[in-house]
C-alpha cells in the first residue's frame, strides 16, 4: 500500500501539513519497504479552484491508497473516498514520526 502524507518540505523532518491543498510536497511512502519519494503537489500550483481536483488525480495515479493530512475540506474528503481512496485528518508531528509508526 501506498500512503501519502502532505508535508510543509521535502525532508524527513517535514511537519504535517495543516492544510492539505496548500501543502507543497506530498511524501508518498511504500508501506512495505517505507521507501519514500517526495513529490510537489500539483494542486498547490496555479488556481485554487482546481487544486483538490488536481491532487485527487496526482494521486490517484500514484497508486495511493490512504492520505494523511491535517486538514481537508469536505467536498474533497468525499471525493477521495469515492475513488478509494481513505483520508485520516487531524494528524500532527513530522514524517519521521509517521515513518517510525510504520516500523
Amino acid at each position: 500500500m501506498k500512503i501519502a502524507v502532505s508535508t510543509d518540505n521535502n525532508s524527513m523532518d517535514a511537519n504535517i501539513s495543516s492544510k492539505f491543498t496548500k501543502s507543497p510536497f506530498f511524501a508518498i511512502i511504500d508501506e512495505k519497504t517505507l521507501e519514500c519519494k517526495f513529490v510537489p503537489n500539483e494542486g498547490g500550483q496555479g488556481a485554487r479552484s482546481s487544486a483538490g481536483m488536481k491532487a485527487v488525480r496526482q494521486l490517484n495515479e500514484e497508486g495511493v491508497s490512504l492520505i494523511l493530512t491535517g486538514n481537508m475540506k469536505p467536498n474533497l474528503y468525499t471525493t477521495f473516498r469515492q475513488v478509494g481512496i481513505q483520508v485520516y485528518m487531524n494528524v500532527t508531528g513530522t514524517l519521521a514520526d509517521i515513518i517510525k509508526e510504520l516500523k
